[in-house]
């Protein structure tokens, strides 16, 4: 049983079909969208839209896929493979490094070979001029081999995957990631729920160590139009009250106590109101809408507030004058509407005022919004140096290829027998050039 299951992990058909399952995930991961990076609004158009398919992809987990029970069981079952494939190719990277000359010379009779009559120290001395050294041997035989290292390009290549995916299976059973959004002024504390959290199999809850203050919210937009960047000036508040200011970026990604941070690509503003009825009670609410994309174009918002008997129906442009995306003077325009009925309509700039309907309408304050996401993630630097290693195995392999002389000592001198890996018509030339000179020796 034991034979058989080892032969399975090593059978390349397994690791096809493995890498396959694997690839498939992430194809499903683009095509249905994952809850902790897709705005609540175009997750629920998705769901509208895909009504037939809910069933499927709730049972399967599609919508959190990389914290799913199935995916880690691919993930574990890839990473035995590779853990068999990477020994076995070990052994063989050793073999090839470090086998005798007199065992290696009856791997392939049909490489090249020649009887050259040179002394044992012309011979070592010619193939060091050449830049081959001098590894193994045995009785009356040695090796020369240029660029041994060589060898070792496969192996590097499937012990880099090998670390990639066992990092990343750590990820999945462990990772940690929450998101929220705050205001300008608003503080986010330790232990507050966040607006969205997706935690691995074996993750326990995600505390932040510390307290974050919303200061300023600064977009920058290309030329053309478009986010280019969103940076926001935030100070980090310690237990013991020690505040530290820094900024957060979609690019750089901030790293802080263990945690990777940085800004959601969604942004706004927020509009806080103050409605006063006929007999002086008010209501204060808040508009959270998000930023427009282009300068005459205004974001859309519909709200429903407890307790308010109106529906809302909003729009803002980021510039009164309809001219920049960048402009501290926004205008909102809102409806109040009751049912298919529309009471009445207003428009307003910061610190405004007008009647809309029943009520009057104070604009009080404006202030920009912001989204981040926090991410605690172990094996992430296990993903990057499997991808450096997979890299380095990758130009061991191409660039770095093995030739190797075997020689065999005869009566008369010596018999060199010559192999090369891979490309042999590449380096034909070389190998001419090498007998060639030791030719010359002959003569001496």
């Amino acid at each position: 049983m034991r034979l058989n299951i080892k032969r399975l992990l090593r059978s390349r058909k397994t690791a096809i079909l493995l890498m396959s399952l694997l690839l498939l995930s992430l194809l499903l991961s683009f095509l249905v969208p994952q809850r902790f990076n897709t705005p609540a609004a175009e997750f629920s158009r998705w769901q509208e839209a895909h009504r037939a398919w809910l069933p499927v992809t709730d049972f399967l987990g599609l919508h959190r896929l990389f914290t799913t029970p199935w995916f880690a069981a691919l993930l574990f079952a890839f990473l035995a493979c590779l853990v068999t494939a990477t020994h076995a190719q070990f052994r063989i990277a050793l073999k090839k490094t470090l086998g005798r000359a007199d065992q290696r010379g009856q791997e392939r009779r049909s490489a090249p070979s020649v009887e050259l009559a040179v002394s044992g120290p012309q011979l070592t001395r010619q193939m060091r001029l050449l830049g081959y050294l001098k590894i193994g041997g045995g009785a009356g035989a040695v090796r020369f081999v240029k660029h041994p290292w060589g060898h070792w390009g496969i192996f590097l290549l499937h012990l880099g995957m090998l670390m990639a995916i066992a990092a990343s299976l750590v990820i999945v059973l462990t990772g940690k990631r929450g998101t929220f959004r705050l205001a300008e002024g608003e503080i986010f504390t330790p232990g507050s729920p966040w607006a969205n959290e997706e935690l691995g199999m074996l993750a326990g809850p995600f505390l932040l160590p510390e307290a974050v203050r919303l200061r300023k919210v600064r977009p920058e937009f290309w030329p053309a139009g478009g986010v280019k960047n969103i940076r926001s000036e935030v100070t980090f508040i310690a237990p013991d009250g020690e505040a530290t200011k820094q900024t957060i970026a979609m690019t750089p990604i901030l790293r802080r106590r263990g945690l990777r941070i940085y800004q959601e690509a969604a942004f706004g503003t927020v509009f806080y109101l103050v409605f006063t009825d006929g007999q002086g009670v008010r209501a204060a609410l808040a508009l959270n809408l998000e930023s427009p994309q282009e300068p005459r174009k205004a974001s859309y918002g519909t709200f429903d507030f407890a307790g308010f008997p109106y529906r809302i129906k909003a729009k803002y442009y980021a510039d009164a004058k309809k001219k920049t995306l960048a402009g501290d003077d926004p205008l909102l325009v809102i409806r109040l509407v009751d049912g298919p009925t529309v009471i009445g309509e207003l428009s307003l700039r910061n610190g405004g005022e007008g009647r809309l309907g029943p009520y009057k309408v104070h604009l009080v304050q404006v202030a920009k919004w912001a989204g981040f996401v926090f991410l605690d993630t172990p094996g992430m630097a296990g993903v990057f140096g499997g991808f450096f290693i997979f890299s380095l195995g990758g130009v061991l392999s191409y660039f770095t290829i093995p030739r190797e002389f075997s020689c065999q000592a005869t009566a008369g001198g010596w018999r060199l027998t010559w192999r090369v890996s891979k490309f042999r018509r590449l380096y034909r030339d070389e190998y001419q050039t090498v007998i060639g000179q030791l030719r010359k020796q002959e003569e001496i």
